[in-house]
């Protein structure tokens, strides 16, 4: 499907990456979407599968941690909007809601498609 690069600042000293992946396990239920996670000095970057769970709640765990995102090439803020439903962990929503925001993310992704004639 892809990879999705999160880049975050940290003032002080950032998580670990033992400490990112358990917070991710809590707030996912997995870190199967996790690809790779990298610290140079104050600045954490993960690669995640392109999902709507890995994606959204990687960012509420960096900011959790006290993480700034910014973005890759520019080294600007990006707001740190995150989707209502990594308001609570995502195995404590019932399964059809869970198969409704994988349905409505997987939409958003084809809309995006380009068809070339």
């Amino acid at each position: 499907m892809g990879l999705f690069l999160i880049r975050a600042r940290f003032y002080d000293d950032p998580p670990s990456r033992k400490a990112i992946m358990e917070e991710m396990s809590r707030q996912a239920g997995s870190t199967g979407g996790v690809e790779g996670i990298a610290v140079k000095g104050r600045v954490v970057e993960v690669t995640t599968s392109l999902d709507a769970v890995s994606v959204a709640y990687m960012k509420k765990v960096l900011l959790g941690f006290g993480g700034e995102l910014f973005d890759l090439r520019e080294g600007a803020d990006i707001n740190p909007s995150l989707p209502s439903y990594v308001r609570k962990p995502w195995r404590e929503w019932p399964l059809w809601k869970r198969a409704g925001i994988h349905a409505r993310f997987l939409l958003g992704l084809l809309s995006t498609i380009k068809v070339r004639r």
